[in-house]
């Protein structure tokens, strides 16, 4: 049965909203403890859980080269679940990479921009800073937005944020497996470090 697909839109700003969990509200993703007890691991809400097969399926499609029907899946799975963050982030990595085009910073900051606000506030309701491995599946989108905004805040030439989004990595993972820092450090040198599909990554 083909899926109904949601009339095109610009996703949200990245600016904070009622949406993820507003006020004296639990966030939609949220965090509990690691058996180990060694760190924390976000919990995401069942309806990103949910589609987990059709963000591979998307994944596939990039793999593919169907780039534009990729973005339009991703937009109908966002209708459908607003806080999936790793859609988010597939959306940001589109967007920066846009295939022949300038990269549209601005609206993969917006993605990014949502995806980390999600992280951020299930660890403010919770009260922890970490640490939050990125070895963990469930931590990865977070890293990976994480990365995905300090990129485009740097191109921006907003350094003091950039350098805050790198302090908190360092918070949840002291390793920095993502290598945020060193970007930061590269872009400042007059590197042009790539930040590739999310689909690339090593998970």
């Amino acid at each position: 049965m083909a899926k109904k697909r949601p009339q095109r839109r610009r996703p949200n700003s990245g600016k904070r909203s009622g949406r993820g969990g507003g006020k004296g509200r639990a966030p939609a993703v949220s965090v509990r403890k690691l058996s180990s007890g060694n760190g924390w691991v976000l919990v995401h809400p069942r309806c990103a859980v949910d589609r987990t097969e059709d963000l591979e399926e998307v994944r596939l499609m990039i793999d593919g080269g169907e780039h534009e029907v990729a973005i339009e899946e991703l937009r109908w799975l966002l209708s459908g679940c607003s806080d999936m963050m790793a859609a988010h982030v597939l959306l940001g990595d589109l967007a920066i990479e846009n295939f022949g085009a300038e990269p549209d910073v601005d609206l993969a900051r917006g993605h990014y921009g949502y995806a980390y606000e999600l992280g951020d506030k299930a660890l403010r309701h919770a009260k922890i800073t970490g640490p939050l491995p990125a070895s963990q599946p469930a931590n990865r989108p977070l890293h990976e937005a994480a990365r995905g905004l300090a990129w485009c805040v740097e191109e921006l030439r907003h350094r003091a944020v950039a350098d805050e989004i790198a302090a908190r990595v360092r918070e949840w993972d002291r390793a920095d497996p993502l290598g945020v820092a060193a970007m930061i450090d590269l872009l400042r040198s007059g590197g042009r470090p790539v930040i590739g599909l999310s689909m690339n990554k090593n998970h």
